[in-house]
């Protein structure tokens, strides 16, 4: 195989990682969004909830929703910073 035809397929999958890379980067950005507006809306729901049994559950999942979101920002900054070429 010549050098052009390695090359080329070089090329080509390198392309098909970054486009993997933005159509990932754009997953994300959506559903970060989604899991902030969730993370807000519980937050009034755990202002408003008097008794400590729905107080304790609404806290639980206002964790896992915080840590949840904060390795998709992870994730997301690490996916940017690639497609910016920071990284290697």
């Amino acid at each position: 195989m010549g050098t052009e035809k390695l090359l080329d397929k070089l090329t080509n999958l390198l392309n098909a990682k970054r486009r993997k890379q933005i159509k990932q980067h754009d997953s994300l950005k959506k559903l970060l969004k989604k899991l902030k507006k969730r993370q807000e809306k519980h937050k009034k729901l755990l202002a408003a909830k008097k008794d400590p049994e729905g107080r304790k559950r609404i806290e639980r999942t206002l964790k896992v929703i915080y840590t949840q979101r904060k390795k998709g920002i992870k994730l997301y900054k690490d996916i940017t910073d690639d497609l910016k070429g920071k990284n290697k």
